[in-house]
Parts: C-alpha cells; structure tokens; sequence
C-alpha cells in the first residue's frame, strides 16, 4: 500500500479532529463526548440505509443466496449545515445475525481514509470536502441467507455520530431510518 502526500495530510486532518474534539470534550470535565463541543445548528443532519439511493428505499427483498447492497446515506449535509463541507464522519453498523454471510464494507468517499471495522465502529475522512446535501457514505456488500433482518445504524463506541465539517466544528447526526430485510425497517428509538 502506497502512503502518498494527501493520505499523510488526510491522516493529519483525522488525528486533529480526533485530539481536538476528545480534548475539548475532556476540558469540559465529560470524557470523550460532550454535546457542548458541538457546533449548534437547527437543521438536522440525518443519516440512513438506503438500498437504492437516492430513492429512499428502506426494505430490501433479495432473492436467496444472492448479493444486495445497504448504502449508508447522509441527508441534509449542505453547505447550510456543514460550512465547506463533509470532512469526518464515525458510525457503527449492525446486521441481523443469520441475514447475511460476512458483509464487507466499502467507503464511497472521494480520497478517503478509513479507521476501523463496521461492526467495532469506523471513522472516515474525506479529501477534498465533500459538499452535497445527498451524499452517499459507503456501501455494505451483502449476500441474503434466507433470514429476515435488518441493517442498523449503531453509534461509535467512542464518538458517537460525529459529522466534522471542513471547518473543524462537529455536529451529531440523527438517525433517519435503518433498512429491513425481507422485513420493515425497524423503528428509530427516539
């Protein structure tokens, strides 16, 4: 694997955000995660599984044994709400046990730099920032088992829902929707 100038310059912008927010968060006496390090914004910045972007479809009814993707998909990301742009983001994802065998995970960011698994907790970067008010995150690769189930979006264990945007201000994301699997999607808890 070749480390060339913008994944060093990636991995530098992933590293700050990562210090910045957890020291801030630590100066207010909270630990990792203080909502009060986080830009306030009224609009929300909502994150869901789509498997057929940008449609909104929230259920998939894949044939047995066949391949299906979950996209991962953040709405409301303007430039109204995310000042320059996307710039880091961490989730967690979740897959019904006996739904699928051994999804695999792929970042659809542009230059992206990636840190960790979909089922641990994952952080991504992107360079340049992406500004869209639909951008699709990453893709989960799917292969249906015959179990209904669903697709979750889970918090990070460490920075739960953090979107940073080209500024370095962070907001938290809400869940839209989660997918179904040969099944309705099932609630977002409030």
């Amino acid at each position: 694997m070749r480390f060339d100038q913008e994944s060093a310059v990636l991995c530098v912008v992933l590293l700050f955000a990562v210090a910045f927010f957890s020291g801030t968060a630590l100066a207010h006496g909270e630990g990792f995660w203080d909502t009060d390090a986080v830009a306030d914004t009224t609009a929300p910045i909502l994150m869901s599984i789509d498997f057929d972007p940008p449609n909104g479809v929230r259920r998939a009814d894949p044939a047995m044994y066949t391949s299906f993707d979950a996209y991962v998909v953040l709405d409301g990301a303007n430039p109204g709400n995310l000042p320059g742009g996307l710039r880091t983001l961490t989730l967690r994802l979740g897959v019904s046990e006996g739904t699928s065998s051994t999804p695999q995970f792929e970042s659809l960011l542009p230059k992206k730099l990636v840190m960790g698994g979909w089922r641990e907790g994952i952080m991504m970067a992107s360079a340049p920032c992406t500004a869209e008010e639909h951008i699709v995150i990453g893709v989960l690769h799917l292969f249906y088992l015959g179990k209904p189930g669903s697709v979750t979006i889970l918090d990070h264990p460490d920075f739960p829902r953090w979107v940073v945007d080209c500024e370095d201000e962070a907001r938290v994301f809400e869940i839209g929707s989660h997918g179904g699997i040969h099944a309705d999607p099932p609630p977002v808890a409030e």
